[in-house]
């Protein structure tokens, strides 16, 4: 039986390359059966275009499905790129 719950820690540095495989795994997962989503961005310092993208793909992806997606954060910086863009508002935030 597939977990319906799975964890994602993003780490800089990050390029296209690595945002689409990302991505791809995510997709395998949500194909797999699952539902309910966390992604760590403690690894990173800053949200960039293509991470931010990527967090919109991720919910939207989860959403289709009846899913959710998480955030866990802690760096003062990302949380502040995520209230900025209005992102905090529409993800679940796990500040940890």
């Amino acid at each position: 039986m597939v977990s319906t719950h799975a964890s994602f820690a993003l780490h800089e540095p990050l390029d296209g390359e690595k945002l689409a495989e990302f991505r791809s795994t995510l997709r395998d997962s949500v194909e797999a059966g699952v539902r309910d989503v966390t992604i760590d961005l403690d690894g990173l310092t800053r949200l960039d275009n293509g991470v931010i993208a990527t967090l919109l793909f991720s919910l939207r992806t989860l959403r289709e499905r009846g899913g959710k997606v998480s955030l866990s954060v802690v760096r003062k910086s990302v949380l502040e790129t995520l209230r900025i863009t209005g992102l905090d508002r529409i993800f679940a935030m796990a500040h940890a």
